[in-house]
């Protein structure tokens, strides 16, 4: 058995040193931020740089504009295809034998009032009139 103070008896390893960061060694996470810098003081001293940040926000606007329009346009097809699909329910009861309908009296009457609401007609009229 050896005495418990042998592990301290001998020197220990040499230490590696580890070099100091620089800005030579140091590593770029994000890129070449240099460039980006100078781009824009190029464009500072040439005076057009409102016109590049307007250019991109008007970009964005039509971006956001583009998404709002898609939305609206399914919506309206949807909404659509959901009256016409209620016409053909309507149309379907009125002409089928009683013993094939479906729908109560009520519930052919909520159908009907929606159908023939001026709510429904008023919206699809007002956006016909605008975009077409």
């Amino acid at each position: 058995m050896s005495p418990p103070d042998s592990e301290f008896l001998h020197p220990p390893p040499e230490l590696k040193q580890i070099p100091p960061v620089t800005a030579l060694n140091k590593p770029d996470a994000l890129g070449d931020g240099d460039d980006k810098a100078e781009k824009e003081a190029n464009a500072i001293a040439r005076g057009d740089l409102e016109d590049i940040a307007s250019k991109k926000e008007h970009g964005r606007r039509e971006e956001i504009r583009d998404e709002l329009l898609w939305h609206a346009k399914w919506t309206i097809r949807f909404v659509g295809a959901m009256c016409i699909l209620a016409v053909a329910v309507f149309s379907f009861h009125y002409l089928a034998p009683a013993n094939w309908h479906w729908l109560n009296e009520d519930q052919l009457g909520s159908v009907k009032t929606f159908l023939f609401s001026g709510a429904v007609i008023g919206v699809a009229s007002k956006f016909s009139t605008r975009y077409w």
